[in-house]
């Protein structure tokens, strides 16, 4: 049973009072229960035992009402139950005292009755952390929705009064898109995709608050630990990408940067290139290479190299990339005209045109460009120099051997010339070949007697015969003689 509260009684108190015995029998034991917040201040009101018995003050005064325990927390006045300093229910969750009523005969009788003080809770703590900072590691390739860590906060306080919601405080925009927290269990959780190279470490403030009164806050220390999920980057920092065939044996081509954004052995790294190449890689300083030349290069056997740059790290698995560069064998002018024959020899019948083609000679020349481009002339020979000119040219274009004039047989039946063919490099270079002209005779002139004599009718003048000379008889010899050859 429990009676209805008078209205200048605090309202948070509840007396709660199942059964009670007159005080006017001396003997008897009564019990009164009472439930009172706790932290209610000294001098509060626990309950009103003149009304909860059904007694007069006057008649409370009269019996002398005493508690017997706790002495420490309550105290009995004239209207009997007050607090005597604040109730902690997390140290202690009820009391029970004794009330004594004693009366003024001779002998004296008392009664006593039981008050039972049940404590109820109050939100007067805050949560607790059970760390103040929680650290861990996270991998940078967990996929999103992967578990980080729990935190945990307790609070002393029962039912709905220790009931803890989580929450980030402070924590940059950045950083909530990519985790999340339940509010319930206190599990946080990845919510976007994590890289070690953007950020290395996150540091999230947590908040836990109880009924929305108090609060608690820790640090979430969030490393960030780096998986091989970049392959090494090979950038050019210089290049000289035309190579003159004579450069020297350790001439730098390249100077080559190589970077890894991972860390650790996944950030570590080889370059190499290809084998069977006139160049080589030499290390530097870390993560720098210089390409240069390791053998002779030549143009004309090999006028362009492609070199491909590899870099591996040494992650599991590994990374590599690779860069290619074309590198052009510039030309300088190492080779002289080669002709194509180390002589000539032209036959040329006598009575030619004026002007006509004897022979055309060629001469080769790998370079190229100016370094390429022949040119001939007659540089030598044994003709008077005055007469060259008048007999054979040669095209400084072409190399065609060109008669100047007719050829007599029995005027010049041989003559040698020397050719020269000069390549238009800086200096230039050149070559000289002999050209031999055997002038061939034609059937151009009648024969001529020498003897007989002619006489001046151009009859033969015959020796005299005798009259008695035989058949066979040598009357005279007759000579005639041919310019041409073979004749006579």
């Amino acid at each position: 049973m429990q009676r209805n509260r008078g209205p200048a009684e605090p309202r948070k108190r509840q007396v709660l009072f199942p059964f009670l015995l007159s005080l006017f029998c001396g003997a008897a034991s009564q019990q009164v229960r009472y439930a009172i917040p706790e932290e209610m201040a000294k001098g509060s009101l626990v309950g009103n035992f003149a009304r909860d018995l059904g007694l007069s003050i006057q008649e409370l005064t009269a019996r002398k009402l005493r508690v017997s325990a706790e002495e420490d927390y309550f105290s009995i006045s004239s209207e009997k139950l007050l607090l005597e300093k604040p109730l902690d229910r997390e140290q202690q969750s009820s009391h029970r005292l004794t009330l004594t009523a004693i009366d003024g005969g001779d002998p004296a009788l008392s009664g006593t009755t039981q008050i039972r003080i049940q404590v109820t809770d109050a939100n007067d703590n805050a949560p607790v952390f059970s760390q103040d900072v929680y650290r861990v590691s996270v991998q940078e390739d967990v996929p999103p929705g992967s578990p980080v860590l729990r935190v945990t906060a307790t609070d002393q306080d029962e039912g709905i009064n220790a009931a803890v919601a989580y929450a980030f405080h402070n924590v940059p925009a950045s950083s909530s898109l990519l985790f999340g927290i339940d509010p319930n269990t206190g599990d946080i959780t990845t919510n976007g995709t994590l890289d070690f190279e953007t950020t290395r470490k996150y540091v999230l403030g947590v908040e836990a608050k109880n009924g929305g009164v108090h609060t608690a806050h820790c640090n979430v220390q969030i490393e960030i630990v780096d998986v091989n999920d970049n392959a090494p980057e090979v950038t050019f920092i210089s290049l000289s990408n035309h190579i003159p065939e004579d450069a020297d044996i350790g001439t730098v081509i390249a100077l080559i940067k190589v970077r890894d954004q991972d860390s650790g052995q996944n950030g570590l790294m080889t370059c190499y290139i290809q084998k069977d190449l006139p160049f080589k890689l030499e290390s530097t300083s870390k993560n720098y290479y210089k390409l240069v030349i390791d053998r002779a290069v030549d143009r004309e056997q090999t006028a362009e190299y492609n070199v491909t740059i590899t870099a591996t790290d040494r992650g599991k698995p590994p990374l590599s990339s690779r860069t290619s560069v074309t590198l052009h064998i510039a030309d300088v002018n190492d080779n002289a005209p080669a002709f194509q024959e180390a002589s000539y020899t032209v036959h040329v019948p006598e009575n030619n045109l004026p002007g006509t083609s004897i022979l055309q000679v060629s001469a080769c020349d790998p370079d190229m460009g100016p370094n390429g481009q022949v040119s001939y002339s007659i540089v030598a020979s044994d003709l008077e120099p005055r007469a060259l000119s008048s007999y054979v040219s040669v095209s400084a274009h072409s190399g065609v051997v060109f008669a100047q004039r007719a050829f007599d047989h029995e005027q010049l039946r041989a003559f040698q010339l020397m050719l020269q063919a000069r390549d238009q490099g800086s200096p230039s270079l050149s070559a000289n070949v002999s050209l031999r002209v055997l002038v061939g005779d034609r059937n151009d002139n009648a024969p001529r007697v020498l003897y007989p004599v002619l006489g001046p009718d151009g009859s033969a003048l015959f020796d005299t015969v005798p009259r008695a000379a035989q058949p066979g008889y040598l009357v005279t010899k007759v000579v005639a003689v041919d310019a041409d050859s073979g004749c006579q």
